[in-house]
Formats: structure tokens, C-alpha cells, sequence
């Protein structure tokens, strides 16, 4: 199922958030018949609700993240959710990585900043929560779903997702990083020609099925 949400910009986040969650509880509800409009095709008998992942890339990387901090120590059985899937997650700080310092890094933030911009509220900086989760640590309590982070080598946010895994980790989480060194950005969607798509498809449901 995707999940649809309001837009930048003219709904900044967390619109967004607050949109996905609220999927996240319909499909709940449904799940446990509590649901106003009960919807067939997400009857227990067709949808197995005990495995059920949360996966987006790049700004819905960003997404699903911080819907899964929000459901993290909520009741929605009986939906389970395994899993976050983080695909080459759209991050940033005010500190720039190695990259984003080059000539073609700084081309690369520039184009961000007017993107950002139009998406956090007004006045936010590069080190706000929602675009830079550093700045918040995470309880040692906080009941997180594991979170499978994909990188690409050739993807200009290859070093903010290798961030987000280690931040991930030294909070004390379940994570597990997914490296294709020759892919860009969303290779898997923009690229179905790349000899890298298939793995990476396989890599997904292999993680997936292994839960």
C-alpha cells in the first residue's frame, strides 16, 4: 500500500508526518475490524498484519522514519511492524560531509537549500530534527522497529545515509546498513536498466522475508 500526503509547499512538514501516521492507524484499525469502512483487500485473510514494514526512499526515507518514531511505543497490534526499510534517506545538518564541501557537493546543497526551504517551517535550520535526527537523541527505551538502511556509492546522500546508520547505532537500535557501491540515487526506480536493480530488489525481499 503507499500511502498518500500532503504536499510543500504549500503543507510544510510535519504535515506529511502527521498524514502517514494517521495511515498507519487506519491500516490498524482495519486490521482490527474497528475500521467505519472496513476494506476487503486489507481483510486478515488476505493480509498477514503480524509482518508489515514501513519503506520509503529518499524524502520518504525521511518519511518513514519519523513515522516510526512516532508509532514506536504506540499499541497498533494487531499490526506489527517489523521493520523500517530507509532507502537512500534524505537527511542534512549545518555541518557539511566531505562530499557536500567539493564544487559539485556545493552545487548539489544549493539546489537543498531552496528544496528545504519549501518544506520545514519557516525560519528552520539545517539542523532541525526533521531533516537532521542528530540533534535529538534517542531514549534508550524507545521501542524503534529495526531499520534497514540502502545506500548507493554514487548517490550524493550516500554519506548522510551512512550517518543516519551509525547515529542509529550509537543510540543503541536495531540497524542494519545495505551498500551498492556503483548505484545513484534511486537507481532501483530511475534506473531499471542498472545491472545493480535486480540484487537490490532481491537484497529487500531477502531482508524482508527474514525478519
Amino acid at each position: 500500500m503507499a500511502a498518500d500526503s500532503r504536499l510543500a509547499p504549500e503543507h510544510q512538514l510535519p504535515a506529511a508526518y502527521d498524514d502517514c501516521t494517521e495511515a498507519v492507524e487506519w491500516i490498524a484499525k482495519q486490521a482490527a475490524g474497528r475500521a467505519e469502512s472496513p476494506e476487503e483487500w486489507l481483510s486478515p485473510s488476505v493480509v498477514d498484519f503480524s509482518r508489515c514494514f514501513l519503506a520509503g526512499e529518499s524524502a520518504g526515507a525521511n518519511i518513514v522514519y519519523h513515522v516510526g518514531l512516532r508509532i514506536a511505543d504506540v499499541d497498533v497490534r494487531p499490526l506489527v511492524v517489523k521493520g523500517l526499510i530507509c532507502i537512500h534517506p534524505w537527511f542534512e545538518s549545518e555541518e557539511l560531509t566531505q562530499f557536500e564541501k567539493s564544487a559539485e557537493g556545493l552545487k548539489f546543497v544549493q539546489l537543498f537549500d531552496s528544496l528545504r526551504s519549501i518544506a520545514l517551517p519557516v525560519g528552520s535550520s539545517k539542523d532541525h530534527p526533521f531533516i537532521n535526527p542528530a540533534v535529538l537523541p534517542l531514549q534508550p527505551g524507545l521501542k524503534l522497529p529495526p531499520v534497514l538502511v540502502a545506500v548507493a556509492g554514487k548517490d550524493e546522500l550516500y554519506e548522510r545515509g551512512v550517518m543516519f546508520y551509525e547515529y542509529l547505532k550509537s543510540c543503541g537500535k536495531e540497524v542494519e546498513l545495505m551498500e551498492d557501491e556503483g548505484g545513484v540515487h534511486s537507481f532501483h526506480v530511475m534506473l531499471p536498466q542498472y545491472e545493480g536493480t535486480p540484487r537490490f530488489i532481491q537484497w529487500i525481499a531477502d531482508y524482508v522475508n527474514n525478519r
